[in-house]
């Protein structure tokens, strides 16, 4: 399980990097 957990984990970390990712570019953008 603590497998299974860690790669939620770094899955979960990828997708609000993503998500972050496009907030900063749209910011960006907007100004």
């Amino acid at each position: 399980m603590k497998n299974y957990d860690a790669a939620i984990a770094e899955f979960t970390g990828e997708v609000l990097a993503e998500q972050v990712g496009k907030d900063v570019v749209s910011s960006g953008q907007a100004r």
